[in-house]
């Protein structure tokens, strides 16, 4: 069994931002809480093994809050990563980076970091507000968040959450590739917005994503105008596509594993928690390794 990806949780369920379609809250949280506590770097080791003997290449810190928020929890995962993993990324909303220095940001990409990925609703600072900081006046500019990144050396990924109103037809999602392709992204992920199958409708998110997914026949209109004008490079094996769009990397994919896999021989996630758990999946408690 090959893996693709080593995802560690980082930090706690504290987030900065106020999205109401939080996929972390309608998903298993390993009894996380809003206090980090501190990593059973025992069974990361024994995480760290897995991974390297089942092929991984990419290390993804993510998390069941804003990672960004725990600068020294990044700095010790990298320590302990050390430099095993060709391609180590970090998923976040961006709102701390704004604030954060460039000393920290040089230290994690030395520490080999190569990739921030961004998750951003619109292209547009106003509609990223009122979808991420709805609490705050205004939205830090993406613009200069990308600027910034690739100025440390970094590259970048747009994961779009896909949504009606926003990003939820093609000519929405052809602007907002033409966005990234101005501004020099490196990748750009198309995800609509989606809950998993077990989420309760008493769940704040379930009835937000309910309304606002895109329509069936917006995202068929999508995949088959990049097949029709792009060029497929590739197809992962939870069924995502990578296409080159007019030179644009773009991946169509989904936030939650809840297709039918192809691949039988890969597994998309080995997942970290804190408490020392190894999972396989987002979505299940039992999907658990140790």
């Amino acid at each position: 069994m090959r893996i693709q990806t080593l995802s560690i949780i980082t930090g706690s369920t504290a987030c900065n931002a106020r999205c109401p379609f939080c996929v972390s809250k309608m998903t298993h949280t390993g009894d996380m809480n809003a206090k980090p506590n501190k990593p059973n770097w025992r069974n990361f080791g024994v995480a760290m093994k897995l991974a390297k003997e089942s092929g991984v290449t990419t290390v993804m810190l993510t998390g069941k809050g804003e990672p960004t928020l725990w600068i020294n929890l990044i700095d010790l995962y990298l320590n302990k990563i050390d430099g095993k993993f060709p391609l180590i990324e970090l998923q976040t909303n961006g709102l701390a980076i704004h604030d954060m220095s460039d000393e920290t940001l040089q230290r994690w990409y030395e520490q080999g970091m190569t990739t921030i990925a961004i998750s951003v609703s619109h292209w547009a600072d106003n509609e990223n507000q009122h979808i991420y900081c709805p609490h705050k006046k205004e939205y830090p500019p993406l613009v200069n968040l990308i600027n910034r990144l690739h100025s440390i050396g970094f590259s970048v990924r747009l994961n779009c959450i896909m949504s009606n109103n926003r990003i939820g037809n093609l000519d929405q999602v052809l602007g907002f590739i033409s966005f990234a392709k101005d501004n020099l992204v490196e990748q750009v992920t198309l995800m609509p917005v989606n809950f998993p199958s077990s989420v309760s409708e008493n769940n704040p998110a379930y009835h937000w994503v309910k309304y606002n997914k895109p329509k069936a026949e917006a995202i068929e209109e999508i995949v088959k105008h990049l097949f029709d004008n792009g060029t497929l490079l590739m197809k992962l094996a939870h069924n995502a596509l990578v296409f080159d769009y007019k030179g644009q990397n773009v991946c169509l994919s989904s936030c939650l594993k809840n297709e039918e896999i192809e691949d039988k021989t890969t597994m998309r996630n080995l997942i970290f928690f804190p408490d020392g758990h190894l999972r396989y999946d987002w979505e299940h408690p039992g999907a658990i390794l140790i």
